[in-house]
């Protein structure tokens, strides 16, 4: 889920009510462990503010996220290639 999509257009998150249907939608289970991930586990925060607004309060953050998986994976798990430094 994009984070901005927790977000209201002026930039606010958005009411746990939305945030719940926003879970549902996608099939998530807030009764089940959460574990958020991004590209470099800064946006994965707001996954887990999301669910903490909608009374889920461990949600777990994978910080390291895909770059470091990327960094760390055996080369035939990747399915791209770095470029200039980055993932």
């Amino acid at each position: 889920m994009p984070f901005m999509d927790f977000l209201t257009e002026d930039g606010f998150e958005k009411s746990p009510e939305m945030l719940r249907a926003m879970f549902e939608a996608k099939k998530v289970d807030l009764a089940k462990p959460l574990i958020a991930t991004c590209r470099k586990g800064v946006t994965a925060c707001h996954i887990a503010l999301a669910a903490y607004l909608c009374g889920k309060p461990d949600v777990a953050i994978y910080d390291g996220s895909w770059s470091e998986w990327f960094r760390r994976g055996p080369p035939e798990t990747r399915v791209s290639q770095q470029k200039d430094g980055k993932a």
